[in-house]
């Protein structure tokens, strides 16, 4: 992160207690509903784009209502290039940010109005008191990759993980990042069910997996050990 005056200071995302990350989000349908408050009171609340960008747009429907996202968001593949380039203009984001301003990537210097009282708050509170009005830089290595997508020259960089194998079995890509966030948010193990476990991951990280692509990743572990 990039200090107003210059300073700059390599931070990790995951907050001190590894419930919220720096990166984390309100789930599809909490973000939906601040919305709808803003538009039933808008002189007593906050504009929630302000904080979450231009191109975040409030989901029209359930959370759950699969058919939906299908319908709006097709299933894409590595082969299917092109239908990337036709949709990536109508993409949009549904969720709003904890910690930072998605609009000019910075850490806002109050708490958003929909932050509530989610598990690691306080976390968040000593963010912005300490960081409000930095902000949120990348490594020149890592802008390397996304430089042709931001200059319109390429794919997005993570093209590759979009879709779904064929197998059945679970993308190893996606496997290893719900490996990567459950033994970020469970150092110890989790006692509770996978379903419980992955519901903490989504609200601690923005991310989201299915219980299958869980089960398979943590399967894997233990052929590891058993090696």
């Amino acid at each position: 992160m990039a200090a107003p005056t210059g300073q700059v200071m390599k931070v990790y995302s995951p907050l001190y207690d590894g419930n919220i990350s720096l990166f984390s989000v309100l789930t599809v349908g909490a973000s939906a509903t601040a919305s709808i408050l803003h538009k039933l009171e808008p002189e007593k609340t906050i504009d929630p784009k302000i904080y979450a960008g231009a191109f975040y747009q409030p989901w029209p429907g359930k959370a759950d209502e699969e058919a939906l996202w299908s319908e709006t968001y097709p299933t894409l593949t590595p082969k299917r290039t092109m239908q990337w380039e036709d949709i990536r203009e109508s993409l949009r984001l549904h969720c709003l940010p904890l910690c930072f301003e998605r609009g000019r990537f910075v850490i806002p210097k109050a708490l958003p109005p929909w932050t509530l009282d989610p598990m690691g708050m306080a976390n968040v509170e000593l963010l912005i008191q300490n960081f409000g009005g930095w902000s949120i830089c990348m490594a020149r290595e890592e802008l390397s990759a996304w430089q042709p997508y931001l200059e319109g020259k390429g794919v997005y960089p993570d093209q590759l993980r979009i879709g779904s194998d064929p197998s059945g079995n679970g993308r190893p890509e996606k496997q290893s990042e719900a490996l990567r966030d459950y033994q970020t948010i469970f150092p110890e193990k989790h006692n509770g069910t996978l379903k419980e476990a992955l519901q903490q991951i989504e609200i601690s990280t923005g991310n989201s997996y299915s219980e299958s692509t869980l089960r398979r990743a943590l399967r894997s572990t233990q052929k590891t050990d058993q090696s």
